[in-house]
C-alpha cells in the first residue's frame, strides 16, 4: 500500500492494479454579497432573466403573464414588455451572439426568435420542429440554438434555425432505455 499526494488529489495504491482516488476538499473562500435592491414591478412567476449585450436592459421571462418584461438594469424599473398577445407560458430565454432574443414559449410548443433594437423586439421567426413544451433554450456559438422539450423529453439543436437532429421525428429517451449488463 502506498499513499501519494499531488496538489488536492490523494491516491491510495493497493497493489499493482487497484488505484483509489480521493479528492481532498479545501476550505472555500468566504463568499460575501451585499443586497442592492429589489424590483417592485408586478410580475407573475418570473422565471428567467438575461442581460442585454450592452448591459443596459434585463429581459425577464414572466411565465404566468406570458410576456417578457424589460427592466432597466440599474434601477430595475419597467421600461417595456412584449409578447402577451402571442405567447402562452414563457420559460427560459437567451440572447445570442447575433444579438437576437430566443424565448421558450412552452404552451405554444415553440421558441420565438426576435431581433432586438434597444428595448424594441421584432418577431423574425420560430423554432418548433421536434419539440413539445420547450423550457430550456441556449443560444450557442456558430448559429447553434439548443432547446429542451419538456413534453417531448428531448434536447434538440438547431443550426441557423434548422433542426439538426437528423431523423425528422420526435425522440423520447424515456421510451428507449438501454439496460447495462453487469
Amino acid at each position: 500500500m502506498k499513499l501519494e499526494t499531488r496538489g488536492h488529489l490523494t491516491m491510495l495504491w493497493l497493489g499493482r492494479a487497484a488505484v483509489l482516488f480521493l479528492a481532498l476538499a479545501t476550505p472555500a473562500e468566504a463568499f460575501e454579497a451585499k443586497f442592492l435592491m429589489a424590483s417592485t414591478v408586478d410580475l407573475a412567476n418570473p422565471h428567467d432573466v438575461k442581460l442585454s449585450i450592452d448591459d443596459r436592459w434585463l429581459f425577464v421571462s414572466d411565465v404566468d403573464n406570458g410576456w417578457v418584461a424589460i427592466l432597466d438594469a440599474k434601477s430595475l424599473s419597467l421600461v417595456g414588455q412584449y409578447g402577451a398577445d402571442h405567447w402562452n407560458s414563457t420559460h427560459d430565454l437567451d440572447i445570442g451572439e447575433d444579438g437576437r432574443l430566443y424565448v421558450a414559449d412552452n404552451n405554444n410548443h415553440r421558441v420565438g426568435v426576435y431581433e432586438l433594437t434597444g428595448t424594441k423586439a421584432e418577431f423574425v421567426g420560430e423554432l418548433s420542429e421536434r419539440i413539445r413544451k420547450p423550457e430550456g433554450v441556449l443560444a450557442g456559438p456558430g448559429g447553434r440554438t439548443y432547446v429542451t422539450g419538456a413534453g417531448s423529453d428531448n434536447p434538440v439543436v438547431y443550426v441557423n434555425g434548422k433542426d439538426h437532429a437528423g431523423n425528422g421525428r420526435l425522440f423520447s429517451p424515456a421510451r428507449h432505455r438501454v439496460h447495462a449488463k453487469w
